[in-house]
């Protein structure tokens, strides 16, 4: 077990004291994992963590640990407790899934998540901590349209995974279902979105892109993670420009100048 002053001497600045106070107010292995996180001691996985919520999670990579973090404790996606409809897009192993459920208690999560053996993980989370009623697992990749397609395994983590442009896939590829984000709206019935957090690994060009205004209007918040584009899908400034036309407005990016970030939309007006 690590010793905590040589935890707090791990974090460097004082604006990560308020992430480090959640986990030891709320997670039992607490010492564990900001040692781990802030790269004070190396990580003995996999470990079960506990929440002092009732709720538990298997952690088998690094970046489950750092997922964990910046969902729980650094908070880097907002949920209102008001949310009632959530689509978490790039659900992988289903710690913004739990998360958005436990912050939004009245909230109804739809999960979507393509990778065969990150949705078995992820439908294994939910139904450990009693969420089957609430959270609704679907395994296929939102893209720019309905069909088909292949996922890279990236080979490091399951968080790398990405979807292989249309045509692309190859031997070793994993093949998965696809539909567009009108199609998955249209389907679960979800004329209205209170949030939409989107992290699936350079898709959102295709997907926001082949989106219509009427589609994005049906979004209230969005909450993406963008990556530097594969091949020429654009840019996080035409992302800025399409949602802008949607009736969005930028309210924060951490990503600046840098071709990877977070970006903070909300409703204009």
């Amino acid at each position: 077990m690590p010793d905590p002053m040589r935890l707090l001497l791990a974090v460097r600045h004082a604006r990560r004291m308020p992430e480090v106070y959640r986990a030891m107010t709320s997670l039992a292995e607490w010492r564990a994992i900001a040692a781990s996180y802030l790269g004070a001691a190396k990580p003995a996985l996999p470990a079960t963590v506990h929440l002092r919520n009732g709720m538990s999670f298997t952690l088998e990579e690094f970046y489950d640990i750092e997922t964990l973090w910046q969902v729980w404790f650094r908070r880097v996606y907002r949920v209102r407790d008001s949310d009632r409809a959530i689509v978490d897009a790039g659900a992988n192993i289903g710690l913004f899934s739990a998360y958005a459920a436990a912050q939004a208690p009245e909230s109804r999560v739809w999960a979507i998540e393509p990778f065969p053996a990150t949705f078995q993980r992820l439908e294994l989370a939910v139904r450990r901590n009693g969420l089957a009623g609430r959270v609704e697992c679907s395994c296929l990749a939102l893209a720019r349209e309905k069909g088909e397609r292949g996922m890279s395994p990236s080979g490091t983590a399951s968080e790398l995974n990405y979807l292989l442009p249309a045509g692309g896939a190859a031997e070793g590829t994993v093949p998965v279902p696809a539909l567009t984000l009108a199609d998955f709206l249209d389907g679960n019935n979800l004329d209205r979105v209170d949030l939409l957090k989107m992290d699936i690994e350079g898709s959102e060009y295709e997907v926001l892109g082949a989106a219509s205004r009427d589609t994005l209007r049906r979004i209230g918040r969005l909450d993406l993670e963008y990556h530097a584009p594969r091949g020429p899908a654009g840019s996080r400034q035409t992302l800025v420009d399409l949602l802008s036309d949607a009736g969005f407005h930028l309210v924060r990016d951490t990503g600046r100048n840098s071709p990877y970030g977070i970006a903070y939309f909300d409703r204009a007006g």
